[in-house]
């Protein structure tokens, strides 16, 4: 409640027609209002139902309730009559099959004295579910604004009368138009306009409830033409008035809402009230002359073509339709085509079709060579063995094929049934696939047993969840014959080194190439090209790496090839990073990942503490707890 010396009195205008249903929740809302110097004036305007004695009743119980006893004039004749006889220093309005937020006219006024201007709005809601929760007045969003502003956009303070709060000022010889329809429509801009400036409140204080019986519900043929008609004349009254002012910063936006209002009321009329010709041929007349009064404004063509030709109108508004459903559905329509012409995609789940389509025809490349000089190795686990037939088929598709494409699946994990009923996978292994199984060591299966099966041979690794483009394994090999003494990848991460201590994993920065590339660690998703004689003597030591490094087999790569005097270079400098097909999976990957990256800083820490002479070549030590 606003305590001041001095409370303003507020006078409440509720015009009263046959609303008995609703009205006493209007009245109460009103007697419950916190701000308590309030005047509730009731306009009975001639109601035939029990509204003149509930309002009676309640005038009974309460000082604050005036009541005016009316012939039926309107709404807008019973706001005026209000006006007559109101008293207050503030003026509100309040239909009375609505009802208001218990703080309503606390804030609005509060809001009015605290940014010194004439008029405060609030939102409303329709959505009774929490309505009378009390408000913090502070925490409530406010916009100051100008009156140019407010009528530009009309949105923020809506055209209403019954969401704001007057200063008696404002409507000083102001009245409402009577005898029509959207009488609100041409009060707005008079009132926006001598007041100048708007508070407005981001709060619903307001309920609005539309009823069988509003005018808003009307389906009364002769009452909607007088309807579009009396929203064409506000309209107009509104650009008349604007240029009578010299208002014109709003003129263009008056313009287009009277343009979008005559093509709203066509398509009205063309579809509720049968088509009436006479109402469209004038309300096209209308807008003509609308634009015609406005030769210097530019507006939107489609405004021009309506109030010119209705048949052009409806052709343009056939083609802008079926250009708006071509634009919302163009992704939908690339990726068709593509699907259809096998075109090139970066979208996974398109890729996902295509590659499975190409799966069940059968259209797989196939890899017989009796040669080992290059092998393509990866391994799987878990649901991911169902996925991996994308990865494979990326293999196959490869612009230059390897000698042998081996799958290594943990022995205790996978038996040769599980592949019979894989049908996929035996489409691979016709195809040239080699399916091998070998203990369980976690990441470094495609590694270990491959490297100490095919000593000689160059080995590519590669994860299972990954879509290689076509180029990716000729890269490596061109890269190879330029630089045989390197471990190679399409992927790398940098150590980060301050102070003479290795930075922790996660703040390692993959985009900045340093200039010692001893710091140069390959990722296995990217693909790296590995042989067996630029890695130190103990590579293969499984009971080493499961010991200091487990599943950190990019560490122990790396370590083993600076321990070797061998160095891993990214190829072009560039890192390069197939498609990620296992998208769906996003949070396990990011458990995964967020659990390694403190994971490999043990791992790192363990593999420096074991080889003390790799500590000297990066010129770092540990730290003494480590």
């Amino acid at each position: 409640m606003i305590k001041n010396s001095y409370l303003p009195l507020i006078s409440v205008i509720v015009p009263v027609f046959n609303v008995e249903k609703y009205l006493d929740d209007c009245i109460t809302s009103l007697l419950n209002q916190t701000y308590e110097n309030i005047e509730i004036i009731l306009v009975d305007d001639g109601s035939t139902d029990s509204s003149p004695s509930i309002c009676e009743n309640y005038a009974k119980k309460s000082n604050k309730i005036k009541i005016i006893h009316k012939t039926n004039g309107g709404l807008s004749d019973a706001r005026n009559a209000g006006l007559k006889v109101a008293k207050g220093d503030y003026i509100a309005f309040v239909d009375s099959d609505d009802y208001v937020h218990p703080e309503m006219y606390t804030f609005l006024l509060k809001a009015i004295q605290e940014y010194d201007c004439s008029m405060a709005t609030c939102k409303f809601t329709r959505n009774e579910e929490n309505f009378s929760k009390p408000l913090e007045y502070k925490e409530i969003s406010k916009k100051y604004i100008s009156s140019t502003t407010a009528m530009n956009d009309i949105g923020l303070v809506w055209v209403t009368a019954w969401n704001k709060l007057y200063s008696k000022e404002l409507l000083d010889c102001f009245k409402y138009k009577v005898n029509c329809y959207h009488e609100d429509e041409f009060a707005i801009h008079e009132l926006l306009y001598k007041a100048e400036t708007i508070i407005t409140l981001d709060a619903p204080l307001y309920f609005y409830r539309v009823t069988p019986n509003s005018i808003i519900n009307s389906k009364d043929y002769d009452k909607q033409i007088k309807k579009i008609k009396d929203s064409q004349e506000a309209f107009k009254s509104r650009i008349d008035f604007i240029l009578e002012k010299q208002w014109l910063e709003t003129l263009p936006s008056a313009v287009r809402r009277y343009c979008d209002n005559s093509i709203e009321k066509y398509e009205l009329v063309k579809n509720d009230l049968n088509g009436n010709k006479k109402l469209i041929q004038e309300i096209q007349n209308n807008t003509r002359k609308v634009l015609s009064n406005c030769p210097d404004l530019s507006v939107s063509r489609r405004y021009k073509v309506f109030s010119k030709n209705i048949l052009l109108f409806e052709l343009v508004k056939v083609f802008a339709g079926l250009l708006a459903f071509v634009r919302a559905k163009k992704r939908k329509i690339i990726n068709i085509l593509k699907l259809i012409l096998n075109l090139p995609t970066s979208d996974v789940a398109l890729l996902r079709k295509q590659i499975n389509l190409k799966i069940k025809f059968n259209r797989i490349p196939p890899i017989k060579r009796e040669k080992n000089e290059i092998i393509v190795s990866l391994t799987t686990y878990g649901d991911r063995f169902k996925e991996i037939k994308y990865t494979l088929y990326s293999l196959f598709k490869q612009k230059t094929l390897p000698d042998k494409i081996i799958l290594w699946l943990d022995e205790k994990e996978f038996s040769e049934k599980d592949i019979e009923l894989n049908k996929t996978l035996q489409k691979f292994k016709k195809k040239g696939l080699i399916i091998r199984y070998c203990p369980n060591y976690g990441s470094y299966k495609k590694i270990i047993p491959c490297i100490s099966e095919y000593p000689d041979s160059k080995i590519i690794i590669c994860d299972d969840d990954a879509y290689y483009e076509k180029h990716w394994l000729e890269k490596l090999l061109r890269e190879e014959k330029k630089y045989p003494d390197f471990i190679l990848c399409h992927s790398a991460n940098y150590l980060l080194i301050k102070e003479n201590r290795i930075q922790p994993y996660q703040t390692w920065n993959d985009s900045i190439i340093p200039e010692e590339e001893v710091k140069t660690l390959p990722i296995g998703v990217g693909g790296t090209l590995l042989k067996s004689c630029l890695l130190y003597k103990d590579f293969a030591n499984s009971e080493l790496f499961m010991k200091l490094a487990p599943n950190g087999d990019d560490l122990w790569i790396w370590a083993q090839t600076v321990l070797n005097n061998r160095l891993v270079k990214l190829i072009n400098n560039c890192n390069k990073n197939p498609i990620d097909m296992g998208q769906d999976r996003n949070w396990q990957k990011l458990y995964v990942e967020n659990a390694f990256a403190s994971q490999n800083d043990v791992k790192i820490n363990n593999i420096l503490a074991y080889y003390p002479e790799l500590q000297m070549k990066l010129g770092v030590k540990l730290n003494k707890n480590e």
